[in-house]
């Protein structure tokens, strides 16, 4: 998950185009300049991109589009906002900011985090993972890295990231290894398997989310 703070200042407006809907020219990294069309108001706004190289097929862009959209009403879950960026060389969604970092960077070695920030995290995800659940998707990619933090106490924690695919979804074979978060059916499969995802790979990554951020040991 990479996150880039964005400062977008609407500029003019096409009611032509959308009912509220506003050209946004904003600055992403080293002064590299794209057009945004969005339904924003006319005001400053503090969003961070997520990019995806446009060797990605398109529908996947989109699917993964509109399931953050739809992922977006729970709190525990890291808004998308329906704006985003089309471009010769990338995709990208535009998604709420989330100025503590990860999970990750509170982590020290051998020693975790504190007990009492490790229940506030366990409550808030599972009551995310439950919700994606109920939507029949599978997040597929629990790990600190994917645990955003709104302030550094953990008292608001957001599941970003993950494919977010449907449970009745077979596990492509190309998947990159998410060793040590992978389950055991996981491990276990060879290149020329397939497997039907499950909420049951979430629920172990999220286990071992929760030893990794309790002990320290997290690689």
């Amino acid at each position: 998950m990479v996150q880039v703070k964005l400062w977008a200042q609407c500029e003019t407006r096409d009611r032509e185009r959308h009912d509220v809907c506003s050209t946004c020219t904003v600055n992403v990294m080293k002064g590299l300049k794209v057009e945004v069309q969005s339904r924003m108001s006319e005001s400053r706004n503090n969003m961070a991109l997520k990019l995806m190289k446009t060797r990605t097929k398109y529908e996947y862009f989109l699917h993964e589009l509109c399931v953050s959209i739809q992922l977006s009403s729970h709190e525990g879950i890291l808004s998308t906002h329906p704006i985003y960026v089309d471009s010769d060389d990338f995709y990208v969604l535009t998604q709420d900011l989330a100025p503590a970092g990860t999970l990750h960077s509170l982590i020290e070695p051998g020693v975790g985090i504190p007990e009492a920030m490790v229940k506030r995290c366990a409550l808030q995800l599972t009551k995310a993972l439950e919700y994606m659940h109920d939507q029949a998707l599978v997040h597929r990619d629990i790990k600190p890295d994917n645990v955003l933090l709104m302030d550094k106490d953990c008292y608001h924690v957001k599941l970003s990231d993950g494919t977010r695919v449907p449970m009745a979804c077979v596990k492509p074979k190309s998947m990159s290894p998410l060793i040590p978060f992978m389950s055991p059916e996981l491990c276990q499969l060879q290149r020329h398997e397939a497997l039907v995802l499950s909420p049951t790979i979430d629920t172990w990554a999220f286990g071992v989310l929760l030893f990794d951020i309790f002990h320290g040991k997290e690689q």
